[in-house]
């Protein structure tokens, strides 16, 4: 089984989707084969950084040995930077398995 290391960061430590996290992740953790360690960071884009590019959300080791997962969401924002809603846990968690369906779909060609 691989080691799963994670991490969450801004609003997506907050309770509502950090206590779901642990879980969502278990799901997947047997799917990486080979894998010994799978990386997941789960960060929260401030507004003052919405036009930068977030680091590579799926990374595979040259020896498959290693994944590394980088999930990004945001607070939605009025035209003054003022927060006007977050989104919902439902939506994160949706985002989230997408991203590590990608990711686990890249590994499987990747083991090929």
């Amino acid at each position: 089984m691989s080691k799963l290391n994670w991490n969450a960061f801004g609003f997506l430590n907050e309770a509502p989707y950090r206590m779901h996290f642990k879980s969502i992740l278990d799901e997947y953790v047997d799917k990486f084969g080979d894998a010994e360690t799978i990386e997941v960071s789960l960060r929260e884009i401030p507004y003052t950084m919405l036009g930068y590019t977030p680091a590579e959300a799926i990374i595979i080791s040259e020896d498959g040995r290693s994944v590394i997962i980088n999930f990004s969401d945001f607070k939605y924002y009025d035209k003054k930077g003022k927060v006007e809603s977050l989104p919902s846990p439902e939506s994160v968690f949706n985002n989230l398995r997408g991203l590590i369906n990608n990711a686990v779909d890249k590994y499987s060609k990747y083991k090929i």
